[in-house]
């Protein structure tokens, strides 16, 4: 019985996630509403800064927040050719702490352009077609990957690497940052253009032309376009920063393992015999990890050995001996 209510739950939870997830799609508008907060003292209501509206994120907005990325994290993994992510917890702070940093910078850039709409609705809404765009993006990685390893080495592919190049052919992950950008142009303006007007609203005042002010109105227009231009590409630099800083982040012979299995993975079907020599530098290693365990045993357990290696690496002596070097 439980077990059915769960299942029941995890439909309609499931159902909610991809109807809010097209509705966004199709047009971006906020679908979690921010919660009014009570505020019982008036001082504290004296004391709100400008633009505060007293309330806070919907709590229905961090759950979708948090099942985008678990989403995108499963998609992201299976891309073939992708570096391994940080753990899940790690990725989820980072991400959210990223957006956060984010929708705050498009509140300002919104109040430049006479917005009007408070900051946890501005904010809100930001999240939610970011977390959009991250879904929609890891996606189009995931199914180019697909696409790339059916493919094969064929004619096909040689063809496809011919028109866009052998990288996008053969890294899938950076299929993810092109529709990143691509989305982050189309949603952003669309979803930040709403609550608040165009035209230098001061300048219009003054101006008794109407020609004037229909140029004014277009000349900032295309301002708040440039400006989330420039932004979806700082919005897609981060995300290629941040994942060559987990590459990075990884130890050398880490790196170099990773980067042979990777090689392997991708070149196997021209050469089999990579296998039979990957196993043996595996039990190369192994080997050399076991008889290090063993001299790591013997150095703790065993006196002589610990005084036989100190003599002939570090060239000491009891008291009164005297090392005599033969060579």
């Amino acid at each position: 019985m439980e077990v059915e209510k769960l299942l029941k739950l995890g439909v309609e939870y499931l159902s909610e996630y991809l109807r809010v997830l097209i509705a966004t799609l199709r047009s971006p508008k906020l679908e979690f509403e921010p919660l009014r907060l009570r505020v019982k003292s008036r001082l504290i209501a004296e004391g709100r800064e400008a633009g505060d509206d007293g309330s806070r994120l919907n709590p229905k907005l961090m759950g979708f927040l948090l099942v985008s990325i678990f989403i995108a994290s499963i998609l992201n993994a299976n891309v073939p050719g992708r570096a391994p992510a940080p753990e899940l917890m790690i990725t989820t702070v980072i991400v959210v702490a990223y957006w956060m940093l984010l929708g705050s910078l498009i509140h300002v850039i919104r109040g430049l352009f006479t917005g009007r709409e408070p900051f946890t609705r501005t904010l809100s809404l930001n999240l939610q077609v970011l977390a959009v765009i991250h879904v929609m993006s890891s996606l189009a990685a995931f199914l180019w990957g697909a696409v790339t390893t059916a493919l094969g080495t064929g004619e096909a592919m040689a063809a496809l690497q011919n028109l866009i190049g052998e990288t996008a052919t053969r890294k899938p992950v950076y299929a993810y940052f092109a529709v990143q950008f691509l989305l982050a142009l189309i949603y952003l303006p669309l979803a930040n253009r709403r609550g608040h007007r165009f035209g230098f609203s001061r300048l219009q005042g003054a101006v008794s032309s109407r020609a004037l002010s229909a140029a004014l109105m277009r000349a900032q227009a295309a301002l708040f376009y440039a400006v989330f231009f420039a932004l979806s590409l700082m919005v897609v630099e981060v995300s290629m920063l941040n994942y060559q800083a987990n590459n990075v982040l990884l130890s050398q012979p880490e790196r170099g393992v990773i980067a042979r299995l990777w090689e392997w993975q991708e070149g196997w079907w021209d050469d089999p015999r990579r296998l039979v020599q990957m196993k043996l530098d595996v039990e190369s290693l192994r080997r050399q990890n076991e008889a290090l365990r063993r001299d790591v045993e013997r150095l703790r357990s065993d006196p002589r050995t610990r005084e036989k290696s100190a003599r002939e690496r570090l060239n000491m002596a009891r008291p009164g001996e005297a090392v005599v070097p033969l060579d």
